[in-house]
């Protein structure tokens, strides 16, 4: 049983007898607000005292053990970690062994934040509202989807911050932009998931969709190719997807184009036309609505990411 309890500015879900997990919601109407970015290579054993920001640690290399109060987890490369305000946190890593991970240190208004805590094994569906299109979800411990869209924009908030030309405005406005990509790689990992558990017509179909990336895509022109009224399977991606028909191939459209930015010399042109677009400013225009960087400023982070690596 599921019941939802307004505790002032949080929101729990109660789940009995099940192990939960914590997720942090944010709204983003209003930028996040940047604290402190850095890329840590951590001694054996280290202490970060009690903060009252928001931290997450992304692993880049090896395995660190945090510690944050009774409980020990295991951060490794391609995983994030979600710390709450108001807790301090150890860690140490085995002898011997190369770790490093980045920290990433935000904060948001009290009303700006929820905290719901769900079991992961449930079938929990966020309700399907308009407003919810203002909502980033970031759970506690999560495995990235796509690492190098996240080391992008780290990196780039590691060069934004040790800038002369560093602005509160620019850093708030791209660290709301992490946030969004890791929301959406927690929801493209939800869809996954939940495809997996429906065998019927919509899963054939996101299936087709990926296949039929690069080609234009339309809500009129899939539900014509499957026999459904075009109200009708939005309504059903909404309720086995938990995403409208439209914002699916959109998802993966972006998702195609950040992998054909990185791996690559393709223009924007040609990628716009590579998935379907016969307006590369349209497509840029959506790139730029769902990541909060421009196609070229992407690009030119991750080639920026790999430089400072080598």
């Amino acid at each position: 049983m599921i019941r939802l309890i307004n505790m002032g500015q949080v929101w729990v879900i109660t789940i009995a007898m099940v192990v939960t997990m914590l997720i942090l919601c944010v709204n983003i109407k209003t930028p996040i607000e940047f604290v402190d970015v850095s890329h840590i290579i951590p001694s054996h054993e280290w202490t970060y005292a009690e903060n009252s920001d928001f931290i997450v640690l992304f692993g880049a290399d090896g395995t660190a053990f945090i510690t944050c109060g009774q409980d020990t987890h295991t951060l490794v490369s391609g995983y994030s970690f979600l710390l709450l305000p108001g807790l301090a946190y150890s860690g140490y890593r085995m002898p011997k062994q190369d770790v490093s991970f980045y920290r990433l240190q935000f904060r948001c208004k009290d009303d700006q934040q929820r905290l719901i805590s769900i079991d992961p094994k449930s079938d929990y569906e966020v309700p399907h509202s308009t407003a919810l299109a203002d909502w980033v979800f970031i759970p506690e411990m999560f495995r990235l989807t796509s690492v190098d869209r996240i080391f992008v924009l780290v990196h780039q908030l590691l060069h934004i911050a040790n800038a002369d030309y560093y602005t509160a405005q620019s850093a708030n406005y791209l660290i709301t932009s992490l946030l969004i990509e890791m929301s959406d790689q927690t929801l493209m990992s939800t869809l996954q998931e939940k495809q997996g558990k429906y065998s019927g017509q919509i899963n054939r179909i996101a299936s087709w969709i990926k296949a039929n990336i690069d080609k234009p895509l339309t809500l009129d022109g899939i539900a014509k190719q499957f026999g459904y009224n075009k109200n009708y399977l939005t309504r059903k991606f909404r309720e086995e997807l938990g995403v409208t028909t439209q914002k699916y191939i959109n998802l993966c459209k972006i998702g195609k184009a950040k992998e054909l930015l990185c791996r690559s010399n393709m223009n924007n042109k040609e990628i716009a036309y590579q998935l379907g677009f016969n307006d590369e400013k349209y497509f840029m225009r959506i790139f730029k609505q769902y990541e909060g960087l421009t196609m070229q400023e992407f690009r030119n982070a991750y080639n920026l990411m790999r430089y400072t690596d080598k």
